[in-house]
């Protein structure tokens, strides 16, 4: 093998061994998720995917678009890489929704 296939993919990199180095746009961009979230649902309406269809939210971060979509009526599972993004979901999730809530992550 090469030197270069042991090389590890920027993505991987940034988000999973230095989730904090992208975490203030993220947290920075949860004022606008919930318009977001509602054009991403009329966008899904036109095509006729309605609640509560299932959405995976693949690269969720910090679940933004993942809870405003759930709060819409869809059913939405959330996945990041970033372990560090994901337990940040939960928890915002679980302090706007309660600890009761169906979002998975």
């Amino acid at each position: 093998m090469t030197r270069k296939s042991f090389q590890k993919n920027w993505s991987y990199t940034l988000f999973v061994e230095h989730p904090e180095l992208y975490l203030p746009i993220l947290e920075r961009d949860k004022a606008k998720s919930k318009k977001e979230a509602h054009q991403l649902d009329k966008l899904l309406r036109r095509y006729n995917v309605l609640p509560p269809s299932k959405i995976l939210d693949y690269s969720c971060g910090i679940g933004r678009h993942t809870i405003n979509l759930f709060r819409l009526g869809y059913e939405v599972v959330g996945y990041d890489p970033s372990p560090a993004y994901i337990s940040l979901a939960k928890q915002w999730a679980a302090d706007l929704l309660g600890k009761g809530n169906n979002i998975r992550f």
